[in-house]
């Protein structure tokens, strides 16, 4: 599992889970948002934009089945 932060003004953070294709968002609003059957070429697209919460509102949250929880 990696963890990055992030200087985008919605996303917090993110963990994504190779093994399982999985990506947890954690948005500034305090809620995680669990992605699934995220392949490794759109996180490494993820991690290499300059503009992640528009890659994010985009690409991710369009396209991949989710789930959502307060992170407290």
């Amino acid at each position: 599992m990696k963890t990055f932060k992030s200087n985008s003004g919605i996303v917090k953070g993110y963990v994504y889970n190779q093994n399982d294709h999985v990506l947890d968002i954690t948005t500034y609003d305090g809620l995680i948002y669990q992605y699934y059957d995220v392949p490794e070429n759109t996180m490494n697209e993820f991690l290499g934009t300059d503009q992640p919460g528009i890659f994010y509102k985009n690409v991710i949250r369009k396209k991949y089945k989710r789930m959502c929880r307060s992170s407290a």
